[in-house]
Order: structure tokens, then sequence, then C-alpha cells
């Protein structure tokens, strides 16, 4: 097959989340040259028109889609699928309509709630300092973060607070979006255990005898996040410094492991149906991750549903994919072979 790598242009002068799409273009073509396949690379802009002219020409290709923002912005991010949609070209991953759900997390955890699915109550600021509230916000602690942004952008340790009222959070929050630039949310913080469940696209499984066409993907053995190491001060998530900045504390800190308990079997076991619920729910296609937050009661609570998440060879995707049985060419040809 030939393959038409779409990045977003910039991402070499990024940061360190947008500098990993290179990273993960460099391993997936090796992979994709390995399994017999050829590879092209083009870079596309908000200026569409570029890549739309591409693809005309390249009829023929499938697109192994790669773009994880535009413009500098992740909620544009579903616009190139949008393009290979529109002229019936073939591509790896989400739809571009599942991009556009899930990339608004408030407006994905409304989904969650109405499928009756678990997610925390939040508060949503706008970028005119409107604040909206979702569910009963109580005393306590509260995390802060973009509301349309991945790669844990603007996670600090003061990204996790302690509030006394609604007020008080909201003021909080306004002065975190007007800091940020962004819609921002806060999300009531879950003191507990932290867990990734990685999917993938059931139609690809060559070993398949007849697919659950109402749970349409593989769930991956879950990953647990090790808190355990961090300091006694650091919040326990996975922020910034704990995603990207490999001589931090937070990264060294807080590793995944996919070692548990027999006392754990119900708690996964829920975990995975909730995985395979939310998949159904915004029309998962390719691959993508799940990730929660338990409380010390066993309670899960949802936090976001990743849409093509990162798939580099030391990525948490594929190093559940690993536990799998999947070597990282194996995972490659799985996703590629979903491609619609």
């Amino acid at each position: 097959m030939k393959f038409l790598m779409v990045t977003q242009a910039g991402a070499a002068d990024g940061d360190i989340a947008e500098q990993d799409t290179l990273i993960q273009a460099d391993m997936i073509s090796t992979a994709l040259t390995e399994l017999g396949h050829t590879c092209e690379r083009f870079e596309t802009s908000l200026n569409l028109q570029p890549l739309l002219e591409m693809l005309q020409a390249k009829r023929d290709y499938v697109v192994f889609n790669l773009v994880e923002s535009l413009g500098g912005r992740d909620c544009l991010m579903h616009l190139a699928p949008d393009v290979y949609e529109a002229l019936g070209i073939a591509y790896t991953g989400a739809r571009a309509h599942t991009i556009k759900r899930t990339n608004q997390k408030g407006a994905a955890k409304k989904e969650l709630l109405l499928a009756g699915l678990p997610t925390a109550p939040w508060l949503e600021c706008s970028l005119t300092g409107i604040v909206y509230t979702f569910g009963t916000i109580h005393p306590g602690r509260y995390i802060l973060k973009a509301a349309t942004e991945h790669a844990s952008i603007g996670m600090t340790d003061d990204a996790v607070i302690h509030v006394d009222s609604r007020e008080e959070l909201a003021a909080r929050l306004r002065e975190f979006a007007l800091k940020l630039k962004l819609p921002c949310m806060a999300e009531l913080y879950i003191d507990g255990r932290e867990f990734n469940l990685s999917m993938l696209d059931a139609r690809s499984n060559p070993s398949a005898t007849s697919v659950d066409e109402e749970f349409c993907c593989d769930v991956f053995p879950p990953a647990e996040i090790d808190f355990t190491g961090l300091p006694a001060d650091k919040p326990r998530i996975v922020g910034y410094n704990a995603k990207w900045v490999e001589d931090s504390i937070e990264y060294n800190a807080t590793p995944r492991t996919f070692q548990f308990s027999s006392d754990d079997e119900s708690l996964l076991a829920q975990l995975i149906d909730i995985s395979k619920r939310t998949w159904q729910l915004f029309g998962g296609t390719g691959y993508a991750r799940l990730d929660f937050r338990v409380s010390s009661d066993g309670v899960p609570y949802i936090l976001e549903f990743n849409a093509n998440p990162c798939i580099t060879t030391y990525g948490g995707f594929m190093a559940a994919a690993e536990q799998a049985g999947l070597s990282y060419n194996a995972a490659i040809e799985r996703i590629v072979n979903a491609a619609c």
C-alpha cells in the first residue's frame, strides 16, 4: 500500500509535545517500510488548499493521519480529516466527528453523563470569563485544565487547588483561563488511583472470528500510574512535567504498571466495560485511550477520551499493545488495516 503521512506544519519549532509528533512520524515510517509499504510525508497548516490539492493528486494513497493541532490549537485538528472525508480518501485513526466531539472536553463530559457514564462534576470558563456549572460543586480539591487542548498544557502542581465555595472556584478558574488565554475547566479532583485503557479497532484483528458490532474494539490490558515514588508534597497527577520533561521528578516517579492483585479483578473488568461503552458512544475507529481516576472507595470516573493517542514505541498505547502480545509493527499494521 502507498501511504501519505500527514503532520501539522511547524511541529519542529513547537514545544516538546508537538515535536513528539515528528518522532512518531519517523517511527511509523520505519514500521510501514518494514511491513512492505511505501510512505511519503506532507505537512499541512490552516491553509488547507495545498493538502486538498495533494490528496486530489494521490487518490490511490491512504492517509496516515498524525495531525494533532492546526494553527497551534488542538481544537482545530479535526479539519484535516474533514478534508480527507470530503475527498473520500481512506485514513487511519479517529473520524473527524469523533475528534471534534472529544477535543471539547466539557461537551464530551456532557455526552458521558447523558449516556450514564461516570465523570466528575466541573466548571467551564469561556475566554470572555463566563463560568458554567455542571454538577454539584462542594468545598474541596479541584484540578484546573485547558478545556480544548491536550498534552496537559498548564497542568503544574498549582493546578490542583482547594476551595471553600463555588464562587472561589469560579474566580480561580477565571484567573487560570486568563493566564493560559484558553477556554478552561475546573474538575473535581478524585483523590485515588489513575488508570489508562488503550483500545484498538476490532475490525483490524485478523484472528477475530466475529466482531461485536456494538462494542467494536479490543481493549488492551489496563495500565495504572504508580504515584508511590512522588514526594509527599506533590499532587498525584500526570501533569505536563510527568508527560514530557524527562529530567523532572514527575516524569521519573510516575511509571505505569500492568501488575495487579486478584483484589482488582472486579474493578479492572468494570474499567474495560466502561471503555467499550465509551468507544461506542463516541463512534470510535482506529485507536484511542481512555483515562480514569478511581476514588478511594473504588468508584471510577472518566477523565477524557483520547482519540489518536501517542503511538511512539515508548508511549502508553504501545506499552499496552505489547502487554496484549502485539509488537510495534503488528500494532501499526492493525491501525493501517482499520483505515477507512
